[in-house]
């Protein structure tokens, strides 16, 4: 069986050992979450500085490490040496695969999307003036 994730990354599960790790140089914002369906699997990833990979790859605001490398759009030399850097060394794939993973449990799992989405959807009804839903109740 074929094993789909959401977006772009598709793992039949036999490869996904053989796959060192992703490359994503895409200049649309899709590549976001090819990024975190990587780590899900625990590959690092190379990526083009678009949307928030940086943030994804080097972390926002925790002090796990690189999950990955990520190069200027449309710099040829940057992606070729990342790519060469990750194809030479397994033990700092390995390392960065851990790295992503942990920092997509830490801050992607859906429970805590949840939070930051309820947290937003509060502050903004502060904002309004307008009564937010009793925590517990159907539709919250």
């Amino acid at each position: 069986a074929r094993q789909v994730l959401p977006g772009k990354l598709y793992v039949y599960p036999p490869l996904q050992e053989k796959i060192p790790f992703t490359q994503v140089t895409e200049e649309d914002l899709a590549c976001v979450m090819t990024i975190l369906e990587s780590f899900a699997v625990k590959k690092p990833c190379v990526a083009t500085n678009v949307g928030n990979c940086y943030g994804l790859i080097y972390g926002e605001d925790d002090d796990l490490g690189a999950a990955g490398i990520v190069a200027p759009v449309m710099n040829i030399n940057a992606i070729s040496d990342a790519i060469l850097a990750l194809a030479g060394d397994p033990e700092m794939r390995a390392e960065m695969g851990e790295i992503g993973y942990a920092r997509l449990m830490r801050k992607y799992k859906i429970e805590y999307m949840t939070e930051k989405y309820l947290s937003v959807y509060r502050q903004l009804a502060d904002k309004a003036r307008l009564a937010y839903p009793e925590e517990g109740r159907e539709g919250t």
